[in-house]
């Protein structure tokens, strides 16, 4: 199994914040996103995603509910274009969508339903490195399928895993894909699936393909780990029959890949039937 290299490894993006308000923010959000809002909890941050007419996923969020104000986290990098796009949608709708400050780990922050052992919150501070490093290798662990530019319209929500976390829902009404996705769910077979990966040597960038030997993965992100020997580790999407080899295997520059399966069994909320 081998590994694109790439040089220019990006670093681990921020956690950006989008502020939406106003009397039709909860309708709003409602029929943009995959999850159902009005069934969150009001005291969590809950997954979600926002997807093109295909159903692809443009981005991976977490939401915190209102009233009045909606916070909804996600990386930086596709903060801002994920803020254009929805305000096309707002015609009609008494709603506002900002940008606010950058999200962190810990403090006084909200539980994420997905890991309620681990809190978000918007504080005065940025994170540290050390923090936002720590962020994304929990979130690897945990399986939280998060979406870069360069993966940005690649899957649709079931693909990453998003029923798993109860991101994705099948009773509520309708939003950007749905027609797709449901047609996927009730008549058709997801062909990729999710799944973790650990690497000898940097972190390879979102989009990257990892060579599996008969088939190839794509980065979804990944997370320098600290050891003896440098190691990343990161999620990744692959075709859905594909199956790991035991023990992992080498390639020519003696970097190894193990990886396995986020199976779909390990649901830490319930989705829709």
């Amino acid at each position: 199994m081998t590994m694109h290299p790439k040089s220019d490894c990006p670093p681990l993006p921020e956690l950006a914040s989008l502020s939406i308000e106003g009397p039709d923010a909860a309708a709003f959000l409602q029929a943009q996103l995959t999850a159902d809002v009005a069934a969150m909890p009001p005291d969590r941050w809950s997954p979600a995603a926002w997807c093109d007419p295909r159903g692809r996923v443009l981005a991976v969020m977490l939401v915190l509910p209102g009233p009045p104000t909606f916070l909804v986290a996600l990386p930086g990098p596709v903060a801002e274009q994920v803020r254009t796009r929805m305000d096309m949608f707002r015609i009609g709708r008494k709603v506002t969508i900002s940008v606010g400050k950058e999200a962190g780990p810990g403090g006084n922050g909200a539980p994420l339903a997905h890991d309620p052992d681990r809190r978000l919150g918007i504080p005065d501070s940025p994170p540290s490195e050390a923090d936002r490093a720590a962020w994304w290798a929990a979130e690897v662990d945990a399986g939280m399928p998060w979406i870069l530019p360069d993966t940005a319209g690649r899957f649709l929500p079931q693909m990453l895993g998003l029923e798993r976390l109860g991101g994705l829902s099948y009773r509520k009404g309708c939003y950007p894909g749905q027609e797709v996705v449901a047609r996927v769910h009730y008549r058709g077979r997801v062909t990729q699936r999710l799944a973790r990966f650990e690497l000898l040597g940097p972190a390879p960038g979102a989009g990257q393909a990892l060579d599996l030997g008969d088939c190839a993965g794509t980065v979804l992100y990944a997370v320098d780990i600290r050891a003896a020997v440098p190691t990343s580790r990161g999620l990744m999407v692959v075709p859905a029959n594909a199956r790991p080899e035991p023990g992992g295997s080498g390639d020519s520059h003696s970097r190894t890949l193990r990886w396995a399966l986020v199976e779909p069994n390990h649901a830490v909320l319930p989705s829709g039937p």
